[in-house]
């Protein structure tokens, strides 16, 4: 994208961790995971948020 708007951009590689992947946040991924899929599947009614202003 930026060579097409004629920009000099450079990108860097993030660092991991130096341990591995946290134990939290695979916890954390698999449980995310699995309720978008749940809502995918419709077994969940993702719930929309009312605009207050209506």
């Amino acid at each position: 994208m930026a060579d097409q708007l004629g920009l000099n951009a450079y990108g860097y590689e993030a660092g991991g961790y130096p341990d591995g992947i946290p134990r939290w946040f695979v916890i954390k991924e698999i449980g995310s995971r699995l309720k978008a899929r749940l809502e995918i599947w419709g077994w969940i009614n993702h719930q929309r948020i009312k605009d207050p202003l209506s």
